[in-house]
């Protein structure tokens, strides 16, 4: 996931390993936000009915699920606003959602 030209967060699947790693060291060029890696062991199953992994994208929070239930959860701070890029093999499946909430102004109330 491309946030800018310097900042991105890496999200590599390993199928030998049977591991899904999350590299958080290059997220932010902001000093305070936490690098790191965060690795999710015996992470595929070759049987089950979906797939090897999905990732959720809500701001600031990353998720990624595997196709065994394992999952790593995650916060990013890049400095660069959004849109981000996402950066995925030929056969991913990416959706955008829209916006679910609207908000207005309640009458009397600031």
């Amino acid at each position: 996931m491309r946030f800018c030209e310097t900042e991105h967060l890496d999200i590599a699947l390993d199928a030998d390993a049977n591991t899904v790693s999350v590299d958080r060291s290059r997220a932010s060029a902001d000093p305070r936000a936490d690098g790191g890696c965060a690795v999710a062991t015996g992470a595929f199953d070759d049987l089950a009915d979906r797939p090897a992994v999905r990732v959720l994208v809500d701001g600031s929070v990353v998720e990624i699920f595997t196709s065994a239930g394992r999952s790593v959860t995650t916060r990013v701070y890049p400095t660069q606003v959004p849109p981000w890029t996402i950066q995925a093999p030929a056969r991913a499946l990416v959706w955008q959602l829209g916006r679910t909430v609207t908000t207005e102004a309640v009458p009397g109330h600031r």
